[in-house]
């Protein structure tokens, strides 16, 4: 098995010369849009994937994790399931669907994500589950870009913040 450090691409670093003159400021953007499947969220999944024993791993997303997982389950030889609200950007679903993972699409008004995870954790009863937030391997697997972002001398660190992880 890969380990982590070697299975992430590392982050992106863009010294946007435009922004910098127009500002004054000396600016970095870290970006992780190139990281595999677009998003920091691989970090975490991989990092999951790779430290549970178990050979099925379920989740619900809309749509980010979810790739993520798919993916890193798909590098490591694990089955995933995804809990998915049918209104899910499609291009999402059909990536998540690409890396081999089982979609259970939901209507969130007829059935609450936890409620349809809950559900087939009781048809899975060997299966991971894997929150996109609360679960130490994601946390410890996201927090390897602040290990990159710690490694600059950088003076403040702006982060956008959204829904979930």
């Amino acid at each position: 098995m890969i380990p982590l450090r070697d299975a992430i691409r590392p982050t992106t670093f863009i010294e946007p010369s435009k922004l910098r003159d127009r500002l004054g400021l000396d600016i970095t953007i870290a970006t992780e849009t190139f990281q595999h499947t677009g998003s920091f969220k691989f970090r975490a999944a991989y990092n999951l994937v790779s430290n549970v024993p178990n050979d099925e791993v379920l989740t619900a997303s809309s749509g980010n994790f979810g790739q993520a997982l798919a993916y890193a389950c798909k590098l490591l030889g694990k089955n995933c399931t995804v809990v998915m609200p049918e209104t899910s950007a499609r291009v999402k679903v059909d990536a998540v669907r690409s890396f081999g993972a089982r979609v259970d699409l939901i209507d969130v008004g007829k059935i609450g994500r936890s409620e349809r995870v809950g559900e087939l954790a009781a048809e899975m009863p060997g299966a991971y589950f894997a929150s996109a937030y609360d679960d130490q391997f994601v946390i410890d697997g996201n927090a390897t870009l602040g290990d990159e972002l710690a490694a600059h001398d950088f003076d403040i660190v702006v982060v956008p913040i959204g829904g979930g992880g």
